[in-house]
């Protein structure tokens, strides 16, 4: 049997479009594909009567929501003063929701879509406010409503006087804000800090401004020889290489009846601009880069694996007093324009002796993002 829960819920009648409506009217945002709740403003009707995140909304007044535009058109259509139903799954369970519109004043929500190119971020009750320092700073609530994480975030903000004249503007700085995850701006986490200073105005706008997300790299091997893969194999050596976001791993075997060799403080890697770079390998502490590194030996016809770090990726980070690594390449969106450029390995082995030197060269043939 369907519970029947009777609610009271304010709706707020804003000038925006129908992808705004149904967020701004009951006070929450959804997630289009089902259409779920996937935050409710810990001061508005939508928690106060019962609403909850996680809530998948079925029906409107009887009517299948099939789609994130309907639900927005269907709400537009109920005039003011009009009870309507909410038909929602609730922990596998329907449940019924009666509510009431009515008329209301915009002034309680702030809400605005940031639009990137990997989809919208979602701003709500925002403001400026000065914390302790005297410092103005953007306060509110920021959803990642796009398909991916991202860092290096910036929003511009833009301040207006009473005349509508842009008086100032600055940007805000998030570090990190993965997909799906909720923060907190003004928080001790994301102060959200801006510099501007000794200004005057009424009112303030706030946009996206650039960002970065990750980037999938597809490589082949065109050094030594051409090779749509990244695998390279001769009468002495068969090696693989993975390329990933931090780190270049490889198998490597001696195909030899001899051992192998490899001198780690010769090995190098070869960056985008073509300059080579000394490396760390695997169980080699990111303390001792400075440090003269002892050889590896592989015996005859056996196999190793191993990962490849160059060392002006790694740093110590002061503010965790703990060491670190940059990403390898460059994130999107700049990474598109990275196709067709080319990194390497130079990697001299020794084999009874003699030194053979092997440069790896891999093109990037394709970015996905």
């Amino acid at each position: 049997m369907k519970a029947k829960i009777v609610l009271l819920i304010l709706i707020l009648l804003w000038s925006f479009n129908i992808s705004y409506a149904a967020k701004a009217q009951l006070g929450v945002y959804f997630d289009k594909d089902p259409i779920r709740i996937i935050y409710v403003d810990e001061n508005s009707p939508a928690m106060r009567y019962g609403l909850k995140a996680q809530d998948i909304i079925t029906k409107l007044n009887g009517q299948s929501m099939t789609t994130y535009e309907l639900l927005g058109k269907t709400m537009d259509s109920i005039p003011a003063e009009k009870w309507f139903t909410i038909e929602v799954m609730r922990d596998g369970k329907p449940v019924e929701i009666k509510v009431k519109k009515e008329k209301f004043s915009s002034d309680i929500y702030n809400l605005k879509e940031l639009v990137s190119e990997k989809g919208p971020f979602i701003l709500i009750n925002y403001s400026i406010v000065t914390d302790s320092y005297r410092f103005l700073v953007l306060s509110g609530t920021l959803i990642n409503n796009t398909n991916t994480d991202w860092s290096n975030l910036y929003l511009t903000v833009d301040f207006f006087d009473s005349s509508g004249n842009k008086v100032a503007s600055d940007d805000v700085l998030i570090s990190a804000i993965d997909k799906s995850e909720t923060i907190t701006l003004g928080s001790y986490r994301h102060t959200a800090r801006l510099l501007v200073e000794n200004i005057k105005f009424k009112t303030v706008d706030v946009n996206f401004k650039k960002g970065e997300y990750p980037a999938n790299y597809i490589f082949s091997l065109v050094s030594p020889i051409s090779n749509p893969t990244t695998q390279f194999e001769d009468s002495n050596i068969s090696i693989s290489f993975n390329i990933s976001k931090i780190d270049i791993g490889f198998s490597l075997q001696n195909k030899t009846n001899s051992p192998l060799k490899l001198d780690w403080n010769n090995v190098s890697y070869t960056d985008l601009s073509g300059t080579a770079i000394k490396v760390l390998h695997e169980g080699v502490r990111y303390i001792d880069q400075g440090q003269m590194l002892p050889p590896t030996t592989i015996p005859p016809n056996a196999k190793i694996k191993d990962l490849i770090q160059p060392v002006n990726r790694i740093y110590f980070d002061d503010s965790y007093s703990m060491w670190s690594h940059r990403d390898l390449l460059p994130k999107a969106p700049f990474a598109k324009s990275l196709k067709g450029r080319s990194i390497g390995i130079f990697m001299p082995v020794e084999i009874n002796g003699k030194i053979h030197n092997y440069n790896f060269v891999f093109r990037i043939d394709n970015v996905e993002i």
